[in-house]
């Protein structure tokens, strides 16, 4: 299924790296709890599947060369983007020391340009080399996204963008709340599609985040 997914984005796939990431991912989980996804299926369809989705929600992904994931936890979904094509360097960030210990050994093994970082992102987002330097800022079940906004909003460089992955129902009842914070960071906000995620997994939708050089 995720080779057929890659064929019909006209993605490579670059299988060596995926299986890589797959065997880094759970060895390191069997000395510390990084994910509770084990199974390479299971793997497939909620990482890596999930991850990807955002590709083909809003294409215009590829053309960021600096990502920040937040909260990265087992380095999902930076690395599954990072692996499919998207960006030149990559910059996890999580509050939990040990998960960031591992995820940087994962982009040592994979090759991955960039460095993670442990810390409170509102925080981080003050520090020179990652202020106002991300043209890519992505979080996947981490917190609400309003709270996301005010946590991350300084990582933005001019013309980028931030992806909260969510679903229909989160959207929905935070979207009052988006809209007033976004107004505040001087982000536009948009949903993109609504996706069915593969077998009983749920749906899934995107909060787009973009703050433009005419603000």
């Amino acid at each position: 299924m995720i080779l057929d997914y890659f064929d019909e984005l006209d993605l490579p796939y670059q299988k060596n790296k995926f299986d890589k990431f797959y065997e880094i991912l759970v060895r390191a989980n069997a000395e510390t709890n990084l994910t509770r996804i084990i199974d390479r299926q299971d793997h497939d369809l909620k990482h890596i599947y999930d991850s990807i989705l955002l590709l083909k929600a809003l294409p215009e992904v590829f053309r960021a060369r600096n990502i920040a994931d937040i909260g990265c936890g087992g380095g999902i979904p930076g690395i599954p983007l990072f692996l499919a094509g998207v960006g030149e360097a990559l910059f996890p960030i999580d509050k939990v020391g040990k998960k960031i210990n591992y995820v940087q050994s994962f982009m040592d093994e994979l090759d991955i340009p960039g460095k993670a970082f442990h810390g409170n992102a509102r925080e981080l987002a003050r520090k020179p080399e990652l202020s106002a330097q991300m043209d890519l800022v992505v979080s996947r079940a981490v917190t609400e996204s309003p709270l996301l906004i005010k946590l991350c909003k300084g990582f933005l460089a001019q013309d980028s963008m931030m992806v909260c992955y969510s679903t229909p129902k989160q959207l929905e009842e935070e979207e009052k709340i988006l809209m007033r914070e976004c107004k505040k960071a001087k982000l536009s906000c948009t949903f993109s599609e609504i996706f069915d995620l593969p077998g009983e997994n749920g749906k899934r939708q995107f909060a787009i985040l973009r703050k433009s050089s005419n603000e």
